[in-house]
């Protein structure tokens, strides 16, 4: 088992590099322009490449999903030191550059691809890089998935039974919070009516001292400034 985690992190991470580098050399958007057809790397929609002797501008949105490839890659790597905690950030961002990037390759190309500067365009097309980047971008996720539970089953092995494993943990965690819920004593109708009343009367009560507070200051500030004048 521990071979098998020390390979699911090694994939992990030429995953995360692997999806960062289609950003650089595979076109994400063909572009018609000027009766010419341009390829968009995922780079030049970044980081304001050159098309046409024109600086191109930001992409927002594939910008950010090359950031949350950015950190997962980063927090993948970092599993190889000791702080195995940050296979949670890893789980997250990767989790949000798939889902991110998947909406983009369901949406129209004109909503997330910046054609600025580029003038008299006729076509706006995705490429195939960014539904690799989408496809690599759910691998890595799912290595992700799969790593941590690879850990997870070590550190149950060799706590001897000491620790539960993550899914029964989580099932704990549901039990007790629904234990804790049945607890709480809700308000009755009366009740809420009468706190909501209550809360509404002392916001009037504080704004009304507010508001005498600045009018009276403001007054004050006025009549300074004319018996100076």
């Amino acid at each position: 088992m521990k071979t098998l985690t020390k390979v699911l992190r090694i994939i992990l991470v030429v995953a995360g590099v692997g999806t960062l580098a289609l950003f650089f050399f595979m076109p994400f958007a063909s572009v018609t322009a000027g009766g010419k057809a341009v390829s968009l790397t995922g780079s030049v929609m970044c980081f304001k490449g050159t098309v046409n002797g024109s600086k191109m501008a930001v992409s927002a949105d594939v910008w950010f999903c090359f950031m949350l490839s950015l950190f997962t890659a980063i927090f993948s790597a970092i599993t190889f030191s000791k702080h195995q905690g940050v296979r949670w950030a890893a789980l997250i961002t990767s989790l949000a550059s798939s889902i991110y990037m998947l909406v983009i390759n369901l949406s129209k190309p004109v909503k997330f691809v910046d054609i600025r500067p580029l003038k008299d365009v006729t076509n706006i097309s995705y490429a195939s890089g960014i539904l690799v980047a989408m496809i690599l971008m759910f691998v890595t996720f799912a290595l992700v998935v799969a790593y941590i539970f690879a850990l997870d089953k070590v550190e149950v092995m060799e706590s001897k039974g000491a620790k539960l494993p993550l899914v029964k943990r989580f099932v704990n965690f549901l039990k007790d919070y629904k234990g804790e819920i049945k607890k709480v004593v809700w308000p009755g109708p009366r009740d809420v009516v009468k706190n909501t009343l209550i809360v509404l009367a002392i916001c009037v009560l504080f704004g009304i001292i507010i508001w005498a507070v600045d009018f009276g200051l403001g007054a004050l500030v006025g009549a300074l400034w004319g018996a100076k004048a």
